[in-house]
């Protein structure tokens, strides 16, 4: 994916009485690492939110290398986002947790399969992938919630995460 840039990108609420992004005009290049560190309540969140096309800005604009996606709507925007509490579906096994969002892509089973399988390999759940979760232990539930299978199942080329995030080495 292209750089994400954002210019004069500002966000209010309550007709203007809470500011929570104040006009940033900031780069995330592509192929970068960003953590965005900061308090309870100071526009983490919110400026995620705007980027994924979830919340639109009070003002500013937000581009996707050189194509102002502003306006554009989440689903066109090649973007995953993890929330920091993921669900886990206590009623399904772990392969059925990764494939669930995979249910509105236009693929062929085997080709979800293949997608599904391929990362329980990466994640290192091959041994439990047919195990229902509500009998994971913690190690292995961190991993089914964490953004990989999200990210993973849907090849996205930029992830934004709201939680820690791992990698298996």
């Amino acid at each position: 994916m292209a750089d994400i840039r954002l210019e004069g990108l500002r966000r209010e609420f309550d007709d203007g009485a809470v500011v929570a992004c104040r006009d940033l005009d900031l780069t995330f290049k592509d192929g970068t690492t960003t953590c965005l560190l900061g308090p309870s309540g100071c526009g983490k969140t919110t400026l995620m939110r705007i980027i994924a096309g979830l919340d639109q800005p009070t003002s500013g604009r937000v581009y996707f290398g050189d194509k102002d996606v502003t306006d554009v709507k989440t689903r066109n925007r090649d973007l995953g986002m993890v929330f920091q509490y993921p669900v886990v579906y206590q009623g399904a096994t772990v392969r059925e947790n990764i494939a669930l969002p995979l249910r509105g892509e236009d693929l062929t089973d085997a080709e979800k399969t293949e997608r599904v399988d391929e990362l329980i390999s990466l994640i290192g759940l091959e041994a439990v992938a047919d195990s229902g979760v509500t009998g994971l232990d913690s190690g292995n539930r961190q991993r089914l919630q964490s953004p990989g299978p999200s990210h993973a199942t849907h090849r996205s080329s930029s992830l934004m995460s709201r939680s820690p995030t791992w990698t298996r080495t």
